[in-house]
């Protein structure tokens, strides 16, 4: 008699957590390079608050997205604290 394959649910959840993982920080990648590298101008035409604010403060929220999004993947890239990937994901 032959025994079908057994997946434990683990190995989903472990797929799921890093396909959300890299989908947070794609995010927040792509919100810091947008706000450390566009004009201002071409920001505020597509947000409304940078134009409120000078650009030292939005390229230094830039630079806290960009933080962000290496918080929430390289803990767990390198195994070392990656209960601190999900605290970065809370924070940001």
């Amino acid at each position: 008699m032959t025994s079908s394959p057994r997946y434990s649910h683990s190995r989903y959840l472990s797929a799921g957590l890093w396909f959300a993982q890299f989908a947070v920080a794609i995010v927040f990648a792509a919100s810091g390079l947008f706000k450390l590298f566009m004009p201002i101008p071409e920001l505020a035409a597509m947000m409304t608050w940078p134009g409120d604010y000078p650009s030292s403060f939005v390229r230094a929220i830039g630079v806290v997205d960009l933080l962000g999004a290496a918080g929430v993947l390289l803990p767990s890239l390198t195994r070392i604290r990656p209960q601190v990937a999900v605290v970065a994901a809370a924070c940001c």
